[in-house]
């Protein structure tokens, strides 16, 4: 390990992100190239803190930050925090090298790399924190970095409405994390991480569930899981390369790792396990179908991230070791062909200035780099093997099975072929179809923008053989994971059979269009109900709405009750007590000069009789 690179990995990005402005004003080009070689160097450091894991040498390191009241800050150096450093930094460096072209010419540029570099700094930071104090403040550097980003072109309304939405919806999970962590802390008098693992026994049941629901919440906030899970597709208003760096590196993945980090403890709470399973397998299905429906290219990646977030939170909510291990190894997975995806989206919008599909078609000619690569990330998230995320997928569908837990294994199934479904709807779409005028002129993306896309399609091949290896890391760093090796056939059968048949449904439907889908739709009320339903979100941003605008109607009758009703009748009897004794006091004015000397002698006498009544 280099030394302090538990520290730099998080620190320089954290650092750049402020230099980045000032080198703006000496070169833009330098600002660029700067941005990209933090992104490089912050990788370097996290993967420099791989072999020390695999010789055994973890722990969290202590360091002292306001010695006069005895805070310190702690840096967790471990497995999970490794390689969550890595796939954050990882990502986020080649995100940054598809920027130099997807971003060129932007007038916000200064920002934007600024933005990037401490959301990538902030997610190493909570990753890598050994205190829950920590953890909470990168977390809300996360999550202010997704804000300013997610709205980065303000001028456009939408944009500036999604930030807000983001900003606005995960602040409900994250104030109920923080009630969590102030419970957990009002029961153990400590914030440190190593520390509360080791107390989830000592713990009653009543607060160690509350606690996990509260972490939970906080958990399907970030990670965007139902009924929280509104933001996402709307943060697709951003640049496409912030979206890729939210769902395949940073915020999103934020969720997963706070429940994976405290799954010693959460796992002994059967309420939270069961809470936690039954929003996974509702999310996973639920969003597949409205991935389904969707014609906006950035908004189908969106969805399906939502859906495969479900799997990595459902794996962990069985609790075992098999489910830890599926749920982590999918992590990696998905960072790596959700990256690629949404990077290969990008190339599709550079050259063609839209995000509807409805308006390409046909580029597989001329965008054969980008269209390969794309095709090699939609094979992935299929679970077409030998590719990761069909590894990746059967380790969570044997994982449940082995568990026991049939109703989620069949959820994941059907969610499977829903996957593969819509992901090879989109590839169709995109690159095979008639060309539309727009996409007569599509062109190629630069080799700054395609060398990314490259090594991630690379990766979606190797990294689908590194589960033994994995496991290997997990295990020699001090996790106890005992998984079961071999085959299941049965999952695997189970797995290979939805994967054929949604092949075949994309492939008639959407390729051959025997039948097409406007038949179906027509042909068949239940697919028409569904796809109305999938349309709209399943009416969450409708029910949201008549909530906001009940809240500011009755806001405003209250308004009016107390303001009307209270104030201003309090102000209009108080108006009016005043002149009824004005009128009173008016009747000793009469003007006439004989009454007024006799009230002056009759006070004056009044006057005179207490002075004596009281000297006497």
């Amino acid at each position: 390990m280099l030394p302090y690179a538990y520290v730099l990995a998080s620190a320089i990005p954290l650092i750049g992100s402020v230099l980045v402005p000032l080198i703006a004003f000496v070169s833009e080009k330098a600002r660029d190239v700067f941005a990209v070689v933090c992104g490089f160097v912050a990788a370097a450091f996290a993967l420099s803190m791989v072999p020390d894991v695999i010789a055994g040498k973890t722990g969290v390191y202590w360091h002292l930050w306001i010695p006069y009241v005895n805070i310190r800050v702690g840096f967790y150096v471990d497995p999970l925090s490794v390689f969550m450093a890595c796939i954050a930094t990882g990502i986020g460096a080649l995100v940054l090298l598809y920027s130099l072209g997807y971003m060129e010419g932007d007038p916000g540029l200064t920002r934007y790399y600024s933005l990037m570099l401490l959301f990538i700094g902030g997610m190493v930071g909570l990753v890598t924190a050994a205190s829950l104090v920590q953890l909470y403040l990168f977390w809300e550097v996360v999550g202010i970095c997704s804000f300013a980003l997610i709205g980065f072109w303000y001028e456009k309304p939408e944009a500036a409405r999604a930030g807000v939405k983001a900003f606005l919806t995960t602040r409900f999970g994250d104030c109920l994390l923080l009630a969590g962590i102030l419970m957990l802390y009002s029961n153990t008098g400590t914030f440190e991480i190593p520390t509360l693992l080791k107390m989830g026994h000592n713990l009653p049941v009543g607060v160690l569930t509350t606690v996990a629901v509260l972490f939970m919440w906080g958990a399907i906030g970030k990670s965007a899981q139902v009924p929280l899970h509104v933001w996402l597709p709307d943060a697709m208003e951003g640049p496409t390369t912030v979206s890729a760096l939210i769902h395949a590196a940073t915020m999103v993945k934020a969720g997963i790792y706070l429940v994976a980090r405290m799954f010693p403890m959460f796992s002994l709470s059967p309420t939270a396990r069961t809470f936690l399973a039954g929003i996974a397998a509702i999310t996973a299905f639920m969003s597949a179908f409205c991935a389904l429906a969707s014609d906006d290219i950035k908004r189908v990646l969106a969805y399906s991230t939502i859906s495969q977030l479900a799997y990595m939170l459902g794996a962990l909510s069985i609790a075992t070791p098999a489910g830890f291990f599926a749920s982590n190894f999918h992590l990696m997975s998905h960072a790596v062909f959700k990256a690629l995806l949404f990077l290969g989206a990008g190339s599709v919008i550079h050259a063609l200035g839209t995000r509807n599909i409805d308006e390409m078609g046909g580029l597989w000619d001329k965008m054969k780099i980008t269209g390969i690569t794309f095709l090699i990330g939609t094979c992935a998230i299929s679970g077409i093997p030998p590719f990761n995320g069909f590894w990746s997928k059967d380790l969570i569908v044997h994982a449940t099975k082995e568990a026991g837990n049939y109703a989620l294994m069949t959820i994941w199934l059907l969610t499977a072929l829903l996957t593969t479904i819509y992901s090879f709807r989109l590839f169709f779409r995109v690159f095979t179809v008639k060309p539309t005028k727009k996409a007569e002129h599509a062109h190629e993306a630069p080799p700054v923008m395609t060398v990314p896309l490259c090594i991630l399609a690379a990766a979606c091949f190797v990294t689908g053989f590194l589960e033994h290896p994995f496991l290997e890391f997990f295990e020699k760093g001090g996790y106890e994971l005992t998984v079961h090796g071999g085959v299941d056939l049965t999952a695997l059968t189970l797995s290979l059979a939805v994967l054929a048949l949604g092949l075949y449904i994309s492939y008639m439907v959407f390729y051959r269009r025997e039948p097409g889908p406007d038949y179906l739709v027509n042909r068949y009320s239940i697919i028409r109900a569904m796809q109305k339903a999938a349309f709209v979100g399943f009416g969450f941003d409708y029910l949201y709405g008549a909530i906001v605008e009940g809240f500011k109607k009755t806001c405003n009758s209250l308004f009016t009750y107390f303001e009307l009703g209270g104030v201003e009748g309090f102000n209009r009897l108080l108006s009016r007590a005043v002149i009824g004794f004005a009128r009173r006091v008016r009747v000793l004015q009469t003007g006439v000069l004989n009454y007024n000397i006799v009230g002056i002698i009759l006070g004056f006498l009044v006057f005179v009789f207490l002075i004596i009544y009281y000297l006497v």
